[in-house]
């Protein structure tokens, strides 16, 4: 419908003020896979997952009306992507916090593998896997944050930035961190 969430998002924008609030689900449409898995990713149980999509999206639709793409965005299919993703792993941290959890962060197989070949790769795979994932959930939460974004979802320095409300060089400095403590675990294993 849209060529791009800039395009989106002012019709949202437009919409709301006159009233429509139905008009949200257009965003909904379009991210509420990823709210949802990325919820699913903190907590690794399904309640839980759609209580914080839930949270996520309200926030996300009291939000609304004061987002502003930067000029650079106005093209790009996905600008309002990075916005969603902030709102979300803030959200899920933020209720974390509440419940004094420590995250039960997933990362899926399908992160990871590619593609597997024979029963015996499948073996070594899955615990390959195991292993990174064990890895991975040893890592302090700012530095799993920093890896699940870059990595995971593909943010760009700045748009992490933004997201965990630090300097860009600090997250710079939490995914080398936490890149090289994964080297080291996984090279001991």
């Amino acid at each position: 419908m849209f060529a791009t969430d800039f395009e989106m998002l002012k019709y949202i924008q437009a919409e709301r003020a006159a009233g429509n609030r139905d008009v949200f689900s257009l965003l909904i449409d379009k991210y509420g896979r990823l709210i949802y898995n990325m919820a699913y990713r903190y907590v690794n149980n399904r309640e839980d997952a759609n209580d914080m999509a839930q949270e996520a999206a309200i926030k996300l639709f009291k939000n609304i009306m004061t987002v502003i793409l930067p000029p650079e965005k106005i093209n790009n299919p996905d600008a309002l992507r990075g916005w969603v993703v902030a709102v979300t792993v803030n959200t899920c941290i933020d209720e974390l916090r509440k419940r004094k959890v420590r995250p039960a962060v997933s990362v899926s197989a399908d992160d990871i593998i590619v593609k597997v070949e024979s029963a015996e790769e499948t073996a070594i795979t899955n615990e390959h896997t195991r292993e990174i994932m064990d890895a991975f959930k040893s890592l302090p939460e700012d530095q799993r944050t920093a890896v699940m974004l870059r990595d995971i979802y593909g943010l760009s320095y700045r748009e992490m930035a933004q997201t965990a409300q630090v300097p860009v060089n600090t997250i710079k400095s939490r995914l080398s961190r936490a890149r090289r403590a994964l080297r080291e675990i996984l090279k001991n294993k």
